[in-house]
């Protein structure tokens, strides 16, 4: 906060609705327009973690709210800065997650004139957030920082966009306004509640299905609470393989023995086959236009259609629990050669060697899908429902601060870890206690089954990467690195990796294998 007696700035009124509504990190990467803010969250005590990419930022601020709890916060700069930032907004509003991101603009004083880096910025991210705004006023700089982290984690968490004209960040306000506290809902669900148990109560096979904001990370034990009312199988779709999760391989059969869903958080889209069965289904979600997409799908399916926070809905149908029932088995997987560290083999390493409780983010194609298989247990990031992959590098990022002192665990592919290649230099300058697992087979292997399914083995074309060593470009970036091309020698590098203080990359060179499916 500023001293006593000194005017109060835009950038001032931002950072302490930040402060007030209990941020306590950002994730940033600097330019000309936002310097004000640095200024301005220096004064106010918030910590700024700053990055190589303005997508990593979001990605971290993605991982940061799933981790937390919190809603986490991304600023950028103006024109290109809030360019680069647009992708990663994707996963955040597919994975349903509560992110703000700010970024700096041009003078509002210079609309229509030219200004350096002037841009239609809420036509470019309105598509993929669940509001895109320009502040329009000074004296309303911490008015709307409040709105916007509400209306994030209202009804359908999702991302929210405010731009910050320069002009706006340095001008000088006579004081603060009031800031109005966070209001929870108050809304009675009781009645639509009754009716849900009652058509779960009168199905022969009720299957919940929850979408990702209702995983066991973000809402620990309501996955389990749920699974025990009668005669009732629940489970969490969060894959970008829909009802192909390596997870859960048996999701399939179970949809299609079901004759009653009841969809909490979980949209009715092409991860379910878009409704696939003849089921009829009853919908909870935060937003209208997921309801009209379940109705589009459905059509005469379609029971129940209520706008309602499906973790509201979910905590009131789970306070009628009454009896267990097992949750989820897993199919067989293809036998594996001999020889070689394989996909399946550094998965079950993995299981092996992580400790309760560890955090652990998962990213990447055919290798993502592996490492879900065999590490199921939360806390835990996939890569989520919008396929998108190169997110989870600076994810872990974020995870870091949502865990401080904790070691976290982040797998992924060697194309995975090219996205942000470069963060590998912010985890090593905040000395973040990170241990990297590349699970190296030197090509797409995601893409490069699809050509040779689809095409045969002799159109396999452009998938291939090079042989490259990334223990060393980790070491020259300033972590530890080591590179492991044999199965014996696996699980001793992973306890290493494990046990250092520092950052750790481990470079496995691995035999690709296609994901397990349920017809392996």
């Amino acid at each position: 906060m500023k001293d006593a007696g000194h005017a109060l700035r835009g950038a001032d009124l931002l950072a302490q609705a930040l402060k007030a509504r209990g941020v306590s990190r950002v994730f940033a990467l600097s330019g000309n327009q936002i310097m004000p803010v640095f200024d301005a969250l220096l004064s106010a005590g918030i910590p700024v973690t700053h990055f190589r990419h303005e997508n990593a930022c979001v990605y971290a601020a993605e991982a940061y709210a799933q981790f937390s709890g919190q809603v986490g916060v991304a600023l950028v700069t103006a024109g290109a800065g809030l360019g680069n930032a647009v992708g990663a907004l994707i996963s955040a509003r597919a994975s349903d997650t509560a992110v703000l991101l700010l970024s700096g603009d041009s003078p509002l004083a210079l609309d229509g004139r030219g200004a350096f880096q002037e841009l239609d910025q809420c036509g470019l991210t309105r598509p993929v957030t669940k509001r895109s705004e320009r502040v329009a006023t000074a004296a309303g700089m911490g008015l709307e920082i409040c709105a916007a982290l509400d209306l994030a984690e209202a009804g359908r968490p999702g991302p929210v966009h405010l731009a910050l004209p320069a002009d706006l960040l340095v001008e000088q306000v006579d004081s603060a306004p009031h800031l109005p506290e966070r209001t929870d809902s108050t809304a009675d669900w009781s009645a639509e509640i009754a009716q849900l148990l009652a058509r779960l109560d009168a199905a022969q096979n009720p299957l919940i299905l929850l979408g990702p904001s209702l995983n066991e990370t973000r809402a620990p034990g309501l996955l389990q609470d749920l699974a025990t009312l009668p005669r009732v199988s629940a489970r969490v779709m969060e894959s970008p393989r829909g009802l192909r999760d390596p997870g859960q391989l048996d999701l399939d059969d179970v949809l299609a023995g079901a004759d009653h869903v009841l969809a909490l958080g979980k949209h009715v889209d092409f991860t379910t086959g878009f409704g696939k069965g003849d089921a009829v289904w009853d919908v909870v979600l935060g937003d209208a236009a997921g309801l009209a997409g379940a109705e589009r799908n459905l059509g005469p399916r379609l029971g129940i259609a209520l706008e309602a926070p499906p973790q509201d809905v979910a905590i009131a149908l789970h306070a009628a629990a009454q009896s267990a029932r097992p949750v989820r088995t897993n199919a067989e997987t293809p036998p594996l050669p001999p020889g070689t560290i394989t996909s399946r083999d550094l998965a079950q390493a993995i299981a092996a060697a992580r400790q309760p409780g560890q955090p652990l983010l998962i990213d990447g194609g055919e290798i993502g899908q592996w490492i879900s298989w065999a590490n199921t247990a939360a806390p835990r990031m996939v890569n989520g429902p919008s396929g998108a992959i190169g997110g989870i590098l600076p994810g872990a990022i974020g995870a870091a601060h949502a865990h401080p002192g904790q070691r976290i665990l982040a797998v992924m592919g060697d194309g995975t870890l090219g996205f942000h290649l470069g963060e590998l230099e912010t985890i090593a300058r905040e000395g973040l206690p990170i241990t990297i697992l590349i699970g190296n087979d030197r090509r797409w292997n995601a893409e490069h089954r699809i050509q040779v399914e689809s095409f045969g083995a002799d159109r396999a074309y452009a998938c291939d990467l090079s042989p490259a060593d990334y223990a060393a470009a980790a070491r020259a970036l300033g972590l530890g690195g080591e590179q492991v091309t044999d199965r014996s020698a696996l699980p001793a590098a992973l306890a290493r990796a494990f046990d250092v203080q520092g950052p750790q990359l481990l470079d496995i060179l691995i035999d690709g294998l296609p994901a397990p499916t349920a017809h392996a």
